[in-house]
């Protein structure tokens, strides 16, 4: 019996290792790159590869849609770039006025091992600024929820009121990609994986983070979702990936007074910029949104070699070099 025990342990133990060194993420598509069809109108998520509607109707943007409805990075519901690629899905995690949540799923490429830890982590952002939908408040209790089989859930079907990973606090940043990771030890051979928020609506916080918004709620991008057993397989190839998006620089360039941020995505974000020196302090910071905002003053400021910092969407775009000469 011993021999036989000793046995068992050592194929256990192999098992587990080739478990271990499948060098993958679990969840397909977990960037929601790849489509079926490119989407036009809002709740169809199904039409994204390998993901699926479980609970009322989350929403899928790609740059490809020439609808105002699903565009990267403006749509109806945000003006976002993605944190990776051309795409994201949206949900709406709840209303002020009630219990309502969208949830959205995939079916997993393997199942998981019970008592084998894996690693999850995906990218959420507070949706706000849409073209005709713009949120006022956010909510913690987003997450991440395992199952070993699939859960088309009715309209009128009460949440189950527990997830794997929860975000603990509200995210208060409209516009940044703030990262929800952990370590989970299955308890089951899951096979599905599901996004949105579970938990009741009395047991949520609600923060107002948009004050001018229009819509009363809270509504959540998703973006790079991962689940692996290395979290090394969790890093998701880094750039922004939209064409025209990105590609900036500076005119003229030596420049006098000022100069003029020239760039094709200009007119369709906005973008903050500072200006630093080369210690990195910042000299000058401005938010630019329109054509009118594309000149960054430099008066005042000693010549040499300056760093101007582009971010949009919560993502860093590529800097550019400006040399401030006396003209």
């Amino acid at each position: 019996m011993k021999h036989a025990r000793i046995s068992l342990l050592t194929l256990v133990a192999l098992a587990l290792s080739a478990t271990r060194s499948t060098a993958q993420n679990l969840v397909p598509n977990g960037s929601f790159e790849e489509y079926i069809t490119c989407p036009w109108a809002l709740a169809q998520v199904d039409s994204c590869v390998g993901w699926r509607t479980w609970y009322w109707t989350p929403d899928y943007f790609h740059s490809c849609s020439k609808s105002n409805l699903n565009g990267v990075p403006q749509n109806i519901v945000v003006n976002q770039l993605p944190s990776h690629g051309e795409a994201y899905c949206g949900f709406i995690a709840t209303l002020l006025t009630g219990d309502y949540s969208e949830i959205l799923s995939a079916e997993l490429s393997q199942e998981l091992v019970v008592g084998v830890p894996v690693y999850v982590s995906l990218q959420l952002a507070v949706g706000g600024g849409g073209s005709q939908l713009d949120h006022i408040h956010t909510c913690d209790k987003v997450g991440v929820r395992f199952t070993t089989t699939e859960q088309h859930w009715l309209f009128t079907t009460q949440l189950p009121d527990y997830a794997h990973l929860v975000l603990s606090d509200p995210i208060e940043n409209i516009g940044e990609w703030t990262t929800l990771s952990g370590t989970f030890v299955p308890d089951s051979a899951y096979r599905y994986i599901s996004i949105g928020r579970f938990h009741t609506w009395d047991s949520l916080q609600f923060v107002e983070v948009n004050p001018d918004g229009t819509t009363p709620g809270a509504y959540f991008l998703v973006d790079e979702v991962c689940v692996a057993y290395n979290p090394m397989d969790c890093t998701f190839p880094q750039g922004i990936g939209l064409s025209g998006i990105g590609r900036f620089d500076a005119f003229p360039n030596p420049c006098g007074a000022g100069f003029w941020i020239r760039g094709e995505g200009l007119l369709s974000m906005p973008l903050s910029a500072k200006v630093m020196n080369s210690l990195g302090q910042v000299l000058r910071e401005r938010r630019i949104v329109g054509v009118e905002d594309r000149y960054v003053t430099m008066e005042g400021l000693p010549e040499g070699v300056y760093t101007v910092e582009l971010m949009s969407g919560g993502r860093m775009l590529s800097p550019i070099r400006v040399v401030k000469q006396h003209l």
